[in-house]
């Protein structure tokens, strides 16, 4: 299994956009596992449980939430030394039927969190979540799943246990964020974090977890504020030994429109409209590039 953290401390960047795009072209088409589609599951840290529900919708997100089948649920139990089964907190999205020549919606499935029930174990537990988090859920992952998306929330620090976990124990870390110097000037703290994260996974013994590079959003090459900050983006990230991704998110209303849940998409091609190229390319390079597919003439 291998677990990819989608993380920027500033909101608004695309941490959510990033994520659904990336479960949807993992699940359907960019990554098999021993010639069968990856098993993917998308675990969504963030309060407002954008990415659940852009997945599987609020209905199903809300349902979760109340009967406390969430990740921050499913931890505090793990920590009790409980047993509960993983799949009692598992919503699945189930394939999608489409005509010939289109690529359906791929199954995979989804972990919502509760805001309240997060900070309510980060009082009580504290650093208990990252041991229970590393020693106890991942285990339980490994066994069910291929690769887990982790999308963090913004505006976080070393005090917030539960997403600090997540980081600490991820494989790969992905940062999107824009081509702004608003944007440029917040990299640093998440730089920061991630560095935090990195010291307290080799402080533990763990393996540290690797920034992959930054994905650029709501990008357009051809604009003077690109032209202006490409060069500083690339400078940032080989400081912070990292890259910059080759391709690019335009900025499309259609990349909104594709976390709507109260719209009906069957195939990749209806969801991301004349966009689908860029998110296919994206999602193609993060495969590569975290070792999930081989790369092109390799």
């Amino acid at each position: 299994m291998r677990s990819v953290a989608v993380f920027n401390n500033k909101g608004g960047v695309g941490k959510s956009t990033l994520t659904l795009l990336l479960a949807d072209f993992f699940s359907s088409t960019s990554v098999t596992i021993k010639d069968r589609r990856a098993r993917i599951l998308v675990i969504d840290l963030d309060a407002q449980n954008s990415s659940a529900t852009a997945l599987v919708g609020q209905t199903a997100v809300e349902h979760y939430q109340k009967d406390g089948l969430t990740v921050d649920g499913l931890l505090q139990l793990l920590i009790q030394g409980k047993k509960p089964s993983l799949s009692d907190f598992l919503i699945t999205r189930r394939e999608k039927t489409t005509g010939a020549r289109k690529i359906p919606l791929g199954q995979l499935w989804v972990m919502p969190t509760d805001g309240d029930a997060s900070l309510r174990l980060e009082e009580k537990y504290r650093d208990r979540i990252v041991i229970a988090w590393f020693e106890r859920l991942r285990p339980l992952l490994e066994k069910a799943f291929d690769i887990v998306l982790l999308d963090l929330p913004a505006n976080i620090d070393r005090r917030n246990f539960l997403p600090m976990a997540a980081l600490s124990t991820a494989d790969f870390i992905v940062t999107p964020t824009e081509p702004s110097k608003i944007t440029l000037n917040a990299l640093e703290k998440t730089f920061n974090i991630i560095r935090d994260a990195q010291g307290a996974a080799r402080q533990a013994g763990r393996q540290e977890p690797k920034l992959v590079g930054l994905i650029l959003n709501k990008t357009d090459r051809r604009t003077k504020q690109y032209r202006l900050h490409a060069k500083e983006l690339k400078i940032r990230a080989g400081e912070n030994d990292s890259l910059v991704f080759d391709n690019w998110l335009p900025p499309a209303p259609a990349l909104a429109t594709a976390t709507d849940d109260s719209l009906e998409f069957e195939h990749l091609r209806e969801r991301y409209d004349t966009y689908y190229d860029h998110v296919r390319k994206v999602s193609k390079e993060m495969a590569e590039r975290c070792g999930l597919v081989k790369r092109a003439g390799k």
